[in-house]
């Protein structure tokens, strides 16, 4: 539940993040390194469908918001491969946790039938 509520709140905080910038710089924000951590947030707390959703709306939404004048109007590409680095990243995250979990669905059935199997 925590995951999901942090995945949530930084969606939030992202898209309230032009309306109370005073200063825009064309540095990264703080916002931009909390994108991983969002999206591995969502991996574990989401399904695979709504996580892969989430991975791709986040770096979409960061690169729309960096081109404006709120987010330091940077090009387009530097905002492109901003969000690239992002999805790789958060996507790998995915993969690992999407694996893991399959491993760990895999190990449980054969315990399960294991302790019938000895039951018997």
């Amino acid at each position: 539940m925590a995951n999901v509520t942090f995945a949530a709140v930084f969606l939030v905080v992202l898209i309230s993040w032009p309306f109370a910038v005073l200063h825009p710089s064309t540095d990264s924000p703080w916002l931009y390194y909390m994108i991983t951590i969002a999206t591995a947030m969502a991996a574990i707390g989401l399904s695979v469908r709504w996580a892969a959703a989430y991975l791709i709306l986040i770096p979409l939404v960061y690169a729309v918001i960096r081109m404006t004048q709120a987010g330091g109007v940077i090009s387009p590409l530097k905002a492109s491969l901003d969000s690239i680095y992002a999805v790789i990243l958060g996507g790998a995250i995915l993969i690992i946790t999407t694996i893991l979990r399959a491993a760990a669905t895999s190990g449980d059935e054969a315990q399960a039938t294991a302790l019938e199997g000895y039951a018997h």
